[in-house]
């Protein structure tokens, strides 16, 4: 095999990469017609393993627990980025934006989780809280855990942020992060009246000219120049292999996944694929 893989990055022009661990280094991997061939390398400290892998044209970006690589393969530059603790989580989501920045979301279930934003100097986490009650704000790290990160083609230096829990209630939101500055782009209450009970979403992924999204009971894709959102009811999910799944939403494979109910009680929640 061609090693531990820890990410996988499709380039603009069609080129599949993926991030691997080989002893104590990571590999960039480019999928060659039939075999997997090597186009980059870097060390990784003892402790240290690598998170995500970002190509966009000749500019890659590799980020592990203790460094982010950038540069144009097979170069790539080492930068330290201390991401520590605030890379131990259940769940990752890790996306670089045109600036060259990288944002880390945090999903630790009914313990929040948060973002955390690296410039090019120490990571730092972004919050907003509104208020001093334990979890005011639309984006608290001690109880909002990010399910999604995804950068803002249209926004240098931005990303959109899924925020999605369940656990005994329903909480989540979509947020768009400039810098330090958090704004709501869409939160649904499911009871009118009732912002503490609002709809979770799960899982971020790019599509043309916009974005899709997940909820419990349908799917979601939002244009990057605004409007009401496109919504499909979640299809019948059916096996193929070891995986649940539905080829049926044009554009995402819809999948069932329950690594969220280790640290709720959300039971399986859905997660897509984009194909488009």
């Amino acid at each position: 095999g061609i090693g531990a893989v820890a990410d996988i990055a499709l380039n603009s022009d069609g080129s599949l990469y993926a991030l691997v661990k080989r002893g104590g280094s990571f590999r960039v991997m480019r999928r060659e017609t039939r075999e997997w061939v090597q186009v980059g390398r870097g060390r990784l400290r003892s402790d240290a393993y690598p998170l995500a892998l970002s190509i966009e044209g000749p500019q890659t970006t590799v980020v592990t627990t203790s460094a982010v690589f950038q540069g144009v393969l097979p170069a790539l530059e080492r930068q330290s980025a201390p991401f520590g603790d605030l890379a131990a989580t259940l769940q990752r989501s890790v996306a670089v934006t045109k600036d060259g920045s990288v944002f880390l979301g945090r999903n630790l279930g009914e313990w929040g989780g948060g973002l955390v934003r690296w410039d090019g100097r120490a990571p730092y986490l972004i919050e907003r809280r509104d208020s001093t009650s334990i979890c005011s704000g639309p984006l608290n790290a001690a109880c909002n855990p990010v399910t999604g990160v995804l950068a803002d083609p249209t926004r240098p230096g931005c990303v959109v942020v899924s925020i999605g829990l369940r656990h005994m209630m329903e909480t989540g939101r979509l947020l768009r992060v400039c810098g330090v500055t958090v704004e709501v782009i869409h939160e649904e209450p499911l009871r009118e009246g009732d912002q503490r009970n609002t709809r979770a979403f799960f899982s971020l992924v790019s599509a043309p000219d916009g974005f899709w999204t997940v909820a419990r009971e349908e799917v979601l894709r939002f244009s990057w120049s605004g409007g009401e959102p496109s919504r499909f009811p979640i299809p019948d999910l059916k096996p193929q292999g070891a995986l649940w799944m539905s080829r049926e939403v044009p554009g995402v494979l819809v999948l069932a996944t329950d690594v969220n109910w280790s640290m709720s009680v959300s039971g399986a929640t859905p997660l897509l694929v984009a194909i488009e």
